[in-house]
């Protein structure tokens, strides 16, 4: 059924969701978002590996080693006009974290990673355009639904980097690049617990990534993944990360025209490929945003951005394209089952 699970891990998300639900999250992004389409940053990974960062390097680790380029990241996608930055957390779950040693730092990680974020944010506000800091939560390297970890475990894991970026004054959740609903839940679950222990409630945007057959990597096609999350008492259902624009149209539509919630869309540029050992994305910052203009105005969008290739340039140009666009108009929820590959 959408929204449960028929076992303890099922019990465990319904809690969750009902208990958020009891207090509602803090709606300065559906405020937002009634006006215009809000625009989130680029590829963090991406900005950092063009300031020398290796790319097999542990970027969490850098809010501790080196905060003061991490800061230098997210200024210059504040610089282009990005509304929203997401912190450096984005592998900061406790048990991807301990692949590297650094399990016992998620909570310092996660809390350094959101306060640099912060802080940047402060300095670029202003009463007429205020900057919000969203505490990234990517999927981590294991995935329950293919039993690599327990949904327990994965909770638990998931819980102390929550605590670190509530604690470190972000503004909203964003659990991205989900490959599997179980995973996606999971995450929902450590963040729903959260906020009442912390005294805040936050919106949550959820986010998954299709491949070139339209599913996750656990085989969920967008109808399965909208049955499942909408129930729960998130912001945004959205895309990101994949084949870049092109490679999800036809899920943004679905979204566009079925979701009760905000849709978000943060390809990245292009189709990735590797190039002489390096990765590289073909749009460049005016393809790109010419593509997302083509989503904000037939599909209709209300949240923005990119990720991985994306540049302060794309952003730059993409808050440029999408000035003075009304955002999409939420559509009644219809009621919906799903199992864990598609939805009736």
């Amino acid at each position: 059924m959408s929204g449960t699970v028929n076992d303890k891990r099922g019990m465990m998300i319904q809690r969750s969701s009902l208990g958020a639900q009891r207090c509602p999250p803090v709606d300065w992004l559906a405020r937002l978002c009634r006006d215009r389409i809000v625009v989130f940053d680029g590829g963090l990974g991406t900005a950092l590996q063009g300031l020398g960062i290796p790319a097999d390097a542990c970027n969490e680790a850098l809010a501790e080693t080196q905060p003061d380029l991490v800061r230098r990241v997210h200024e210059q996608f504040l610089a282009a006009g990005a509304d929203v930055i997401e912190t450096d957390s984005f592998g900061g779950a406790q048990h991807t974290l301990a692949e590297r040693g650094l399990g016992e730092r998620c909570f310092q990680l996660n809390r350094s990673a959101a306060e640099i974020a912060r802080r940047a944010a402060r300095e670029y506000a202003t009463p007429a355009k205020p900057r919000f800091v969203a505490g990234s939560i990517g999927p981590g390297s294991k995935l329950p639904s293919l039993g690599h970890i327990l949904f327990a475990e994965l909770v638990a894991s998931f819980r102390p980097q929550v605590d670190g970026l509530l604690a470190g004054g972000v503004d909203c959740l964003i659990i991205e690049t989900s490959q599997d609903l179980l995973q996606l839940k999971a995450a929902l679950a450590a963040g729903l617990d959260a906020f009442e222990p912390a005294g805040r409630f936050l919106p949550v945007i959820a986010q998954v990534t299709l491949n070139e057959h339209g599913r996750t990597l656990a085989g969920s096609d967008i109808g399965a993944v909208l049955a499942a999350i909408e129930p729960y008492p998130v912001a945004a259902i959205g895309l990101n990360c994949g084949l870049g624009p092109e490679g999800m149209a036809a899920a943004v539509r679905y979204l566009a025209g079925h979701s009760s919630k905000l849709v978000s869309v943060m390809p990245n540029a292009g189709l990735p490929r590797i190039e002489s050992g390096r990765m590289v994305y073909d749009l460049s910052p005016e393809d790109f945003a010419g593509r997302m203009k083509k989503f904000a105005t037939g599909p209709g969008l209300n949240i923005a951005g990119g990720c991985c290739g994306t540049t302060p340039e794309h952003i730059r140009q993409l808050v440029r394209v999408l000035n003075g666009i009304a955002p999409r108009r939420a559509v009644p929820a219809v009621p919906r089952v799903s199992s864990l590959y598609s939805a009736q």
